[in-house]
Formats: C-alpha cells, structure tokens, sequence
C-alpha cells in the first residue's frame, strides 16, 4: 500500500503533502490525532486505502520517517535523505523536514501521551459547526493567547472564505444550553430511546456484519473471478465507509447508553454535568445537525453573540 503523500513510485503528490503539512501543523499546536481525523473525515478526505481517518491512522502517519526523507530498518534510521521529503515545503530543505519529524514524534510519541489517554478538546468540529457566509466547516484553531477557538480557513485542502472565527467555549456553553432545552420534548426523547439500549445496538451490530460479509465476499470474488481492478476498489471503497459509519454509530450508542433510565430535566442536566466530551457528542448529535455561526450582529461587542448563531435541527 502506497504511503500518503506520494505516489506509488515514490513521488511526492503536492495535495496530500499540502494536507501532510497542515495535520502536522495541527498535531504540534496541541490539536488530538482524534480531532485531526474528525476535520478530515467532514472535509471529504480518505487514506491512501480510501477509508475514514481515525486517531491512530493520523498517528501513524505523522510519524513516519518516510515523511521526513528518512530510510529505516528495524525501527532504526539507517539513511538521511533517502526520498523525497514532504514535511517542509520547500523540497530541498531537509533540515525543516527533519526538525519538524522530530517535534511531531515527541508530541504523539511522548510519556505524557502514553500514560494519559487522549481526550477530546472541542465539541463541534466535525462540521458540527459551519461557516454561515460560505457553508465550510469550522475549524479548531487556538488564539495567539492559546485559547479555543473555531475558524473558517483560506487554506487547502479547505478553502473557505476566512472570514468567521469564534471562541469555542461560549458556542459549547450555548450549544449545551440549546440541546438540554431541546430534550424537553417527548417526540425528542423518544428520539433519544431509539438511539441507547441493547436493542438498538444489537441492529446496529447486525448491519456492521452484513457489512463486513459483503467484504468479505468481495475480496473472494476478486480472487477467483476476473474483476477489474477499479471495480473492485469502488465497491471496497463504498462498503469500507458504510462500515466505518455503522462502528461509529455504534461506538455513540455505548457512549450515550450511561443515561439515566428516566429522562428528566433535572437528570440529563447532571448527567451532563459529569460525561466527558465524547458521550457529550454523541447526545447533541442526536438532536443537531450542525449550527451556522454567521458575522457579528453587535460591531464592538467583547462577549458572546448570541445572534452570531443559528441552530440547524435534525
């Protein structure tokens, strides 16, 4: 399998290096390989396999000497320069490359990591949050002063219009008190019911194994009859997603499963209280599609612009 960022002869590819640089970017300013991978996903991107991207395939990647140029062996580096680069943009300059591989691997490799799991830092990326004015979706991006915030990029591989950007904790706390309202209808709720519980992950479980068969029987078929090669690869690439997308619905409904059995007011409110930021996810996903954050209603004005938002419902 062809490493991403290059072709299958070794030549750098200029969009995925673009893309190579951008995650590394992102990895090095704190952003988890888990929210990289949720960017990637909502702005249409695949692995060199053509699947969705998780926390553990960004990983991988951005660790990879290959990225920097460097030859290994047996997990040792045995040749500097032994290809192209895609770390640093200019092709020549293998010392970025290198410097830039070396920060990326203490990041992601580091003790802290490896004793602490990751946890997620923003709630709406994912294209849980779009631009109001070109539809794109927001971004995680810290401030100069290392605060969270969400923007709307100019750069590949996103090309927005760069003209939204908003602190990211207020949106949450507005999202959070929208959603906790919203729950108090009994047509929503019933909503919730269809999500958690052992039946409903039970159907999910069914369909990722037919899924998973109808792979299965693919790569039979491509063994013993003569299917052409892009054939192939277009049905794998179309049933890969829909297995990706039925383990992610799954993986949701065993982090909302810990609600209370009667949902009240009162009960989701402390309930949410005390969920981390992942099984906080999966509830608001049952109910919102995504929010637009539009321009500033009130020029001049410091807090939180309420009018900035609109609320887009499932």
């Amino acid at each position: 399998m062809r490493c991403f960022g290059y072709t299958d002869e070794g030549r750098p590819l200029p969009d995925e290096a673009r893309l190579i640089r951008h995650m590394a970017q992102q990895a090095i300013e704190g952003l988890l390989e888990r929210e990289i991978a949720a960017e990637l996903n909502a702005a249409g991107h695949v692995t060199s396999a053509g699947g969705a991207w998780t926390g553990k395939t960004v990983s991988r990647l951005l660790v990879n000497p290959r990225l920097a140029g460097m030859r290994t062996y047996k997990g040792e580096v045995v040749q500097k320069r032994a290809y192209p680069q895609v770390l640093a943009e200019d092709p020549d300059d293998y010392d970025s490359a290198e410097a830039t591989h070396k920060r990326l691997v203490e990041t992601l490799n580091g003790p802290d990591r490896a004793s602490t799991p990751p946890t997620r830092q923003y709630l709406l990326t994912g294209g849980l949050a779009k631009c109001g004015l070109c539809g794109s979706n927001l971004m995680a991006q810290r401030s100069n002063s290392k605060r969270r915030g969400m923007v709307c990029r100019v750069s590949a591989p996103y090309f927005g219009c760069g003209k939204i950007r908003i602190a990211a904790e207020p949106l949450e706390e507005d999202v959070a008190r929208h959603v906790l309202a919203r729950f108090g209808s009994r047509r929503v709720r019933e909503r919730l019911a269809e999500h958690i519980g052992e039946q409903a992950a039970q159907r999910l479980r069914e369909e990722l194994d037919e899924v998973e068969e109808k792979l299965r029987k693919l790569g039979e078929d491509y063994v013993q009859v003569p299917l052409e090669r892009e054939t192939f690869l277009a049905a794998q690439k179309v049933l890969a997603r829909e297995r990706d997308n039925l383990q992610a619905r799954l993986a949701k409904s065993r982090e909302v499963e810990s609600l209370p059995e009667e949902i009240t007011d009162e009960s989701l409110a402390t309930w949410w209280k005390t969920a981390d930021l992942e099984r906080r996810r999966a509830l608001v996903q049952v109910v919102l599609d995504h929010v637009k954050v539009g321009s500033a209603t009130r020029p001049g004005y410091t807090g939180f612009d309420a009018g900035r938002v609109a609320y887009v419902w499932r």
